[in-house]
């Protein structure tokens, strides 16, 4: 039986998948690699025999290729364990966790600075679950740290990353009721949990991207009415598409400007430059992604412009005091902030 593949491009360019078999009784980790033109012989990478569990193959900005996963071999429970590709194979298995519980889920994420990030899953006699981390930086990894605190009334299950962008960082797990869910930080500070739109299935093992246009896809295996099927669907929320300062300044990008004033109390104006004339939509959301307000759908210059917000909704209503986000999009740029509006 194989299962759980992990797909990266290692350090000669060549694509690397690695998976989990099953044989001689227990779980190990191999891979096959292609060269642009054939597929290698099979590999085993772990050849222990301890149960080696949930691949996942990462890579820093100009570094080599990283193998976590996760392995009963040091005995007591599941520990995380890295291995690093140099030109004449793979290193001996590091062993990143040493409580004796089950950490389980690894994953790898490329950071800004060509550092990388081992974020994993850990689960406590009680079921309690966090997520840990640690920071690799060419030389030496950190001590570990929580990522997401202790939640006992559920679990937090298969991490997944994506590379950090601007100071934001973002994962996709899911709960114990199996629903995808994304996080992201901005600044240093996690924002609300955005459940992913119902499927009605049980949906597993997520995998995240981010394209140039700033929408977040998510692909993930879910069994629905018996079956179980690969999915793929792109996220509607715009909280899940970037907040950060400065946004894409140069001279061929769009740039949207904090409002001002913010907190708004209701009203408040909001700035922004286009590098050439188009079509620009500028729309107002809530937390949950629904639109609130359309303030602009129009064709405008190249120039700058500056639209007012009165804290109403598309129907005239006063929207509730809380957090909002704001999205300028032109053409396959789109630019997101974040505004607080206060009662009047």
């Amino acid at each position: 039986m194989d299962l759980d593949p992990t797909i990266n491009e290692n350090d000669d360019g060549n694509i690397v998948v690695a998976w989990r078999s099953r044989r001689n009784g227990r779980y190990e980790i191999f891979s096959k690699v292609f060269d642009g033109s054939s597929w290698s012989a099979q590999a085993n990478l772990t050849n222990s025999k301890a149960e080696d569990l949930y691949p996942y193959l990462g890579r820093r900005a100009g570094g080599r290729m990283m193998l976590a996963w996760s392995s009963s071999r040091a005995g007591g429970g599941y520990e995380v364990f890295v291995s690093i590709h140099h030109d004449t194979g793979w290193t001996a298995p590091a062993r990143m966790t040493r409580h004796y519980l089950n950490d389980n889920y690894p994953a790898l994420i490329a950071l800004p600075g060509g550092r990388i990030m081992l974020v994993w899953h850990r689960e406590y006699p009680d079921k309690s679950t966090t997520m840990w981390y640690r920071l690799y930086d060419g030389n030496a990894w950190t001590m570990e740290e929580p990522l997401i605190d202790s939640i006992p009334t559920r679990r937090l299950n298969y991490v997944a990353g994506l590379s950090a962008e601007d100071g934001e960082l973002w994962l996709t797990y899911t709960e114990f009721d199996r629903n995808v869910l994304l996080r992201q930080r901005d600044k240093g500070t996690w924002l609300q949990e955005i459940p992913l739109p119902p499927t009605g299935g049980v949906n597993q093992y997520s995998r995240i991207t981010k394209t140039s246009d700033g929408w977040i896809w998510i692909a993930y295996h879910s069994t629905r009415n018996g079956n179980t099927d690969i999915y793929a669907q792109r996220s509607r929320y715009p909280v899940l598409m970037g907040v950060s300062s400065p946004f894409d300044r140069a001279p061929n990008g769009v740039r949207l400007d904090a409002s001002y004033p913010n907190p708004a109390c209701p009203v408040t104006r909001i700035g922004f430059h286009l590098p050439r004339s188009g079509n620009v939509r500028l729309e107002v959301f809530d937390l949950l992604g629904r639109t609130v307000r359309v303030l602009a759908d129009v064709i405008m210059d190249q120039d700058s412009h500056v639209v007012t917000w009165d804290g109403r909704d598309d129907n005239g209503v006063s929207v509730k005091p809380g957090v909002y986000f704001y999205r300028l999009t032109m053409g396959r740029q789109a630019r997101v902030r974040k505004m607080v509006v206060t009662s009047r």
